[in-house]
């Protein structure tokens, strides 16, 4: 069934674009079961095949993230106990600071 362009799956259901990012289609849109794989697995692309070097492109950017993410991740797990060092030191450093003004408020008193 198709009302403007827009279609229901086999559940009834008004079907969802969605984006393929799998190695051999990554990036190209289609339309889908708004349950996805857990309904009727209505499917119908909406673009055209991408080409070979867009998709080398698309797929090489992507793995990029995902390295970018995973060094982001390692790195955050390495220097957390330097960052719960350095919020001990701020708090320490604040503590320091806020006793000397008030002695100096006081003597100036």
């Amino acid at each position: 069934m198709e009302r403007g362009g827009i279609q229901k799956c086999d559940c009834g259901e008004w079907v969802v674009q969605r984006v393929a990012w799998t190695e051999l289609n990554a990036g190209r849109r289609f339309f889908g079961c708004v349950n996805g794989r857990n309904g009727c697995n209505y499917f119908r692309w909406f673009d055209p095949p991408v080409c070979d070097n867009a998709r080398g492109i698309i797929c090489g950017l992507l793995r990029r993230i995902k390295e970018h993410e995973n060094e982001i991740e390692r790195l955050k797990a390495v220097h957390k106990n330097e960052l719960q060092v350095l919020k001990r030191r701020s708090k320490w450093f604040k503590s320091v600071v806020f006793v000397v003004v008030f002695i100096f408020a006081y003597l100036m008193l």
